[in-house]
């Protein structure tokens, strides 16, 4: 279900290549794709100030264990702020909440968290 709901989130943004894109990618010598921060520009609907939406920031799994999402991330971090955007936001579903300690350890505070009910199990488990 989580899986689903980021490709359908991943189609409606723009290309890592656009303009309102900023992403920081990491590579071995030999040019292969090792992992990748991906962020977006965009206003926030209450203050109107720019921020970056963090959406993927992925290692490649024969390279993980190794610091490089920390490293991309702080790269990523220091990217956006010599861009003039002064606010990051990461929002973490499914398997990617496992990850949340990496951000915390870098200063992002939960602003927000949804909650969901399979209606199914909800009544297999007997609460309807």
């Amino acid at each position: 279900m989580a899986e689903e709901a980021y490709r359908r989130l991943r189609m409606a943004l723009p290309h890592p290549l656009d303009d309102a894109s900023f992403a920081i990618v990491a590579e071995t010598p030999r040019g292969d794709l090792v992992g990748i921060a991906w962020g977006v520009e965009e206003t926030d609907a209450l203050t109107l100030v720019p921020r970056i939406r963090l959406v993927q920031l992925t290692v490649a799994p024969r390279m993980r264990g190794l610091g490089l999402g920390a490293m991309l991330l702080e790269q990523f971090l220091r990217g956006v702020r010599e861009r003039g955007i002064g606010n990051v936001r990461v929002e973490l579903s499914g398997a990617a909440q496992e990850t949340g300690r990496l951000f915390e350890e870098r200063g992002f505070t939960v602003a927000a968290r949804t909650l969901e009910l399979d209606l199914a199990q909800w009544e297999k488990e007997g609460f309807g």
